[in-house]
C-alpha cells in the first residue's frame, strides 16, 4: 500500500540519496482498468434500461479525474501521499490529477492484496461510484459538458464553440472560444480530458452570463 501512495517526486528525491523507492505509476495503470470494470459492472447489473451509448458516457464521467479526485478527498487520501519537497510546496497534495492517480493506485493495491478478488473491491468502492452514477443520471452533475456547451452556444450565439489545443510538456492545454472570446481553459493528460475541462468552465461561465 505504501507504493500506492508514493509520488514520483518523492522517488526522485530518494534516488539522489541512492535509495530505491517505487512510485505508484504502475499501480495507477492497473487501477485505471479496475475502476472502469467496477463502474461498468455496476451499470450493467443495476441499470437494465440504459442504452450502451449512455452507459459509455457514464463510465467516462464516473471514472474521470474530477470524480476520482473528489472521492480521494472524501476518503482523505491526500494527507497520506508521499511527495517530494518541491511538489509539496506547489500544493501537490491537493492537485486533482495526483489525487485521482493515487485513488486508482490504492484501488489496484487492494485488488492485488485481496488476491484479485473483485467482490471485495465491489463491496468497498461500488457504493461510492454508484452515488456518482445517480448524480449524473439525476442531472445534478453533467457528464457531457461538450454537448451541453454546444447546445448553449447554438441557442444564444447561433454558433458552435471552437476548441484550440496545444501540447505543453506532457500536458494538453485547451481553450474554448465562442464569439471571439475565450470562455474556458483546461489542462489534461489527453486532448479529450483538456477539452472536457475547458468546456465545463465555458459552459458555467456562459450560463451565468445569459442568466443575469
Amino acid at each position: 500500500m505504501l507504493t500506492a501512495l508514493t509520488h514520483t517526486s518523492y522517488t526522485n528525491e530518494k534516488k539522489q540519496t541512492n535509495q530505491s523507492v517505487q512510485s505508484y505509476e504502475r499501480l495507477e495503470f492497473l487501477g485505471d482498468a479496475v475502476v472502469e470494470v467496477l463502474v461498468c459492472s455496476s451499470l450493467y447489473e443495476n441499470y437494465d434500461n440504459l442504452p450502451e451509448g449512455t452507459m459509455a458516457q457514464l463510465k467516462a464521467a464516473v471514472a474521470s479525474e474530477d470524480v476520482l479526485s473528489e472521492l480521494a478527498k472524501q476518503l482523505e487520501i491526500g494527507k497520506f501521499i508521499l511527495l517530494g519537497k518541491g511538489e509539496e510546496k506547489s500544493g501537490g497534495r491537493n492537485k486533482n490529477s495526483i489525487l485521482a492517480d493515487v485513488f486508482e493506485a490504492v484501488v489496484a493495491a487492494i485488488y492485488l492484496d485481496s488476491g484479485k478478488n473483485l467482490n471485495i473491491l465491489q463491496e468497498i468502492f461500488s457504493p461510492l461510484l454508484s452515488s456518482y452514477i445517480e448524480l449524473f443520471l439525476s442531472g445534478k452533475k453533467i457528464f457531457d459538458y461538450k454537448t451541453k456547451l454546444q447546445e448553449l452556444t447554438q441557442e444564444f450565439f447561433k454558433m458552435l464553440p471552437i476548441y484550440e489545443t496545444e501540447t505543453i510538456g506532457d500536458e494538453f492545454h485547451t481553450k474554448v472560444i465562442v464569439n471571439n472570446t475565450v470562455y474556458g481553459e483546461g489542462r489534461g493528460k489527453s486532448k479529450k480530458e483538456a477539452e472536457k475541462k475547458a468546456a465545463e468552465i465555458a459552459y458555467n461561465r456562459i450560463l451565468k452570463e445569459v442568466s443575469e
